[in-house]
């Protein structure tokens, strides 16, 4: 049995219909499946024991990030971190931020912890040591600066120092704190 052309042409056109259905079906589930993810806050991808590092051009370690869990959220691109420790490397000694969580900006120039927010440096030849504590600060990793509105405690040495807001500067070593500043300091304590 032979088929005509003109008998061939709506089998042809069916069978294009169909594959076209089907295509254009898969191409909006995808779509529409993209769509929902982003409408609400869940996690598209969850990783434990998180450990990062982050290198100069000659290969010297410049930071490092550990944390019991990381998740990400495709609706906003943000980040969160179960019990980070961010430590930022230096010759003379590292200062290491500790907290509860994290929540990481969608281009990672904005950490925001909570929780039991420390962070600390030790003590050197030249510097006692030095810890800041509040419940929430706000990290800019590439600046080295902190930023809490948050009742804050500086210990340095013997020295205590409480306020209602800090700004610390990480390259420079430096803490302002503001919002009724008070504090006790060692006799005989030079810094």
């Amino acid at each position: 049995m032979r088929l005509s052309a003109s008998a061939l042409f709506p089998l042809v056109l069916a069978g294009l219909l169909a594959g076209l259905s089907y295509w254009l079906e898969r191409a909006t589930t995808v779509e529409e499946q993209t769509r929902r993810a982003k409408a609400r806050h869940a996690p598209d991808f969850v990783v434990d024991k998180v450990r990062l590092q982050r290198f100069d051009a000659s290969g010297a370690l410049l930071q490092s990030l550990h944390a019991t869990q990381m998740s990400h959220f495709p609706d906003d691109e943000s980040t969160a971190i179960i019990a980070p420790t961010l430590t930022y490397h230096r010759p003379d000694a590292p200062t290491r931020i500790t907290a509860k969580q994290a929540l990481m900006t969608r281009d990672g120039k904005e950490v925001r912890l909570t929780g039991t927010v420390r962070v600390s440096r030790p003590k050197t030849p030249s510097r006692e040591s030095t810890l800041i504590e509040t419940e929430a600060l706000t990290v800019f990793p590439e600046e080295e600066r902190a930023v809490g509105n948050s009742p804050v405690t500086l210990i340095q040495g013997g020295n205590v120092i409480k306020g209602g807001a800090i700004t610390y500067y990480g390259k420079e070593r430096i803490a302002e704190l503001s919002g009724g500043v008070r504090g006790s300091f060692r006799r005989g304590q030079s810094e």
